[in-house]
């Protein structure tokens, strides 16, 4: 991923990069919008365990399909020396700077740095729960929370197109601001939940 998304983040121009980068965004959330009906198709025709084989066998079958793709049109935006296929050289190479680039970081981004970390232990904490909490304390059952998925799809592949013009014409830092104003208290208002009605706008 860090790859993909330097690559990603070379390729489109700064001035559309708000716009461009949300659509990157809302297209592929639009398709996900019908893959839970989609499972739970199968899993209606096939029972859990075949549905579920099933789908992960399509997963690596697209999975193969993107990396052939990716492998194929991707161009490096960077020229570097290349290093071929020495496993010994890759890792010297990718670690050789690691202390260098870490000092680096924490110099010139700070900031960003540890709000990063932060997040990514709050997410990593949390995230994987929440169904667990949904269905165990507040009692949602698996077709309210189907429900929910698809209402947070819709809404998400519309706000990405929404905020991609609010990016490029008030700037990253302010919208960065507003979300967590409205992402960090969503947090807290979902272990008050009670019901289904409840859960939809948070």
């Amino acid at each position: 991923m860090p790859a993909l998304n330097a690559i990603m983040a070379d390729s489109i121009l700064i001035e559309g990069r708000g716009r461009i980068y949300a659509l990157t965004i809302a297209i592929p959330e639009a398709v996900r919008i019908i893959t839970p009906y989609v499972g739970g198709a199968l899993i209606a025709a096939y029972t859990l365990q075949p549905a579920i084989r099933i789908g992960y066998a399509f997963s690596t079958v697209i999975g193969l399909l993107v990396a052939y793709i990716r492998i194929k049109y991707l161009k490096d935006t960077i020229k570097g020396e290349p290093i071929g296929w020495n496993i010994i050289k890759i890792f010297s190479e990718g670690y050789r700077n690691i202390f260098h680039s870490t000092h680096w970081i924490f110099r010139n981004v700070r900031g960003f740095t540890i709000v990063a970390i932060l997040l990514t232990l709050v997410g990593s904490t949390i995230l994987p729960f929440w169904i667990v909490y949904a269905t165990e304390v507040i009692k949602l059952t698996a077709y309210e929370w189907d429900l929910i998925m698809l209402i947070g799809g819709i809404t998400k592949t519309i706000v990405s197109l929404i905020i991609g013009n609010i990016v490029d014409s008030i700037g990253s830092r302010k919208c960065i601001l507003a979300s967590f104003l409205l992402a960090i208290p969503s947090m807290y208002l979902f272990t008050l939940l009670t019901n289904f009605y409840s859960v939809i706008p948070v």
